[in-house]
């Protein structure tokens, strides 16, 4: 989980504190990349794009989903 967390937590930062906001567009696994101590760093900006400056209240959405995962035939 560790390493799913930290590309979360770029994103994160790119979306919603950098000024301005930088949209990634290219998230996938090769585009992850592993550093020391297996630390996770995003690569290839090459689709990214400068996000809306001003109110972040529009045209930011948001979807909600829930996933059921199978472990040794139960659900979790």
């Amino acid at each position: 989980m560790t390493i799913a967390a930290g590309p979360a937590k770029g994103l994160e930062y790119l979306h919603d504190k950098a000024n301005p906001p930088v949209i990634y567009r290219d998230l996938k696994s090769s585009n992850i990349l592993l550093g020391d101590g297996y630390h996770p760093k995003l690569s290839d900006f090459g689709l990214a794009k400068l996000g809306p400056v001003g109110d972040k209240g529009l045209g930011n959405f948001q979807k909600i989903i829930k996933l059921k995962t199978r472990h040794n035939n139960n659900l979790l």
